[in-house]
């Protein structure tokens, strides 16, 4: 994780991630699993961040796991040993960036060289069903693994996966992934480099706020419908330099 040390007092580095506006986005480098240290610093950051965007603002949770090979070790033990409580209900994270997926064939085995993965075009997700608390209580447990995403919005849940469902559902034509019971957009620091306002407009579909646990970027992607200086602003952050390139937040 990205900190500085003045004197005793840390600092979390945030890195301006280039978004067309309104849409703002800025990233945490963090490892995952993290670190008890970065862990502790990771978590009360997220949770102020949430805290600080949901002030005065009456925005519904959506928490979900991302069921990767990088955190299922972490991840799989506590879903299994809270699925009563936590209630998780299995769907699909999709890439509204790339190409729809498709099912692996042999001749995708075929192509790679020693040492290469086949490509992962889509996550299988767990969403956490159960309200209030519990669903705090499970995000927070599970922050640090590199499995957690969280959309907040103005939507109800079924509002909100109806929405999801439109943008993400048609351009796939490979059956086995059209029946799922939910689809929820999986966003990286790239996907918002050459993205048009209008495109982002409908990735986000309808989201406020969205926090993910990227592994592709190696850290959590923090991204928001409105301006994120006010939010930061908030947490006593300030701009590092004159060219406004990244943000430095107290812990």
């Amino acid at each position: 994780m990205e900190t500085s040390t003045e004197s005793t007092r840390k600092s979390l580095q945030l890195r301006i991630v280039r978004s067309s506006a309104p849409h703002e986005a800025v990233f945490l480098k963090s490892k995952f699993p993290a670190d008890p240290d970065d862990l502790a610093l990771l978590n009360g950051f997220v949770s102020r961040m949430v805290a600080a965007a949901c002030q005065g603002r009456k925005l519904n949770l959506e928490a979900f796991v991302q069921l990767i090979p990088l955190a299922q070790i972490e991840q799989m033990p506590r879903l299994t040993d809270h699925a009563r409580e936590w209630q998780p209900i299995m769907g699909v994270g999709i890439w509204p960036d790339r190409e729809a997926p498709t099912s692996l064939t042999k001749g995708d085995f075929l192509k790679l060289l020693p040492g290469q993965r086949p490509r992962i075009d889509k996550y299988k997700l767990c969403r956490i069903s159960a309200s209030g608390k519990t669903r705090e209580q499970a995000w927070t447990s599970l922050l640090g693994t590199g499995a957690v995403l969280l959309v907040f919005t103005t939507d109800d849940t079924t509002a909100f996966l109806k929405k999801t469902r439109d943008v993400l559902l048609p351009p796939i034509k490979d059956e086995s992934f059209r029946h799922s019971s939910f689809y929820v957009p999986l966003l990286e620091c790239k996907s918002f480099a050459s993205a048009r306002p209008e495109q982002l407009e409908t990735w986000f579909c309808g989201a406020s706020l969205y926090i993910r646990e990227s592994k592709e970027d190696g850290g959590v992607l923090i991204a928001s419908r409105e301006p994120l200086r006010p939010i930061l602003g908030s947490l006593g952050a300030s701009l590092t330099d004159s060219s406004h390139t990244e943000w430095q937040v107290p812990c």
